[in-house]
């Protein structure tokens, strides 16, 4: 297992188009880890125990698969309105009440 390293994220890795963290520790996520990967096209953060959506993944405007599934989500932020090229958005098993409005269009095709 490696850690995230906690001073820059993933700026080494910035052409990375996939990332898979799952089953990880929620709390390598305390810091903004995303912001640096303008071409990642999925990513998986399924299985983390996370509370809420961490803010820095709303930069990825590349992003085509998001899975949040099985952690404790509360909410989806309106903002994923802005992810144009997502396909796929895996929320199962979390505890969200209420979608925002697009979403729920979307969830209902």
């Amino acid at each position: 297992m490696q850690l995230i390293p906690s001073d820059d994220g993933f700026q080494a890795t910035p052409m990375l188009q996939i990332l898979d963290l799952s089953g990880n520790a929620a709390s390598s996520l305390e810091h903004p880890i995303f912001s640096s990967l303008q071409y990642l096209q999925e990513l998986y953060l399924r299985r983390m125990q996370l509370h809420e959506v961490p803010s820095d993944i709303l930069s990825l405007q590349q992003l085509r698969i998001l899975d949040f599934s099985q952690n404790s989500l509360q909410s989806v932020p309106v903002e994923f309105k802005i992810f144009t090229s997502l396909t796929e958005l895996g929320l199962s098993d979390n505890n969200i009440s209420t979608l925002p409005p697009k979403l729920e269009y979307c969830a209902a095709m």
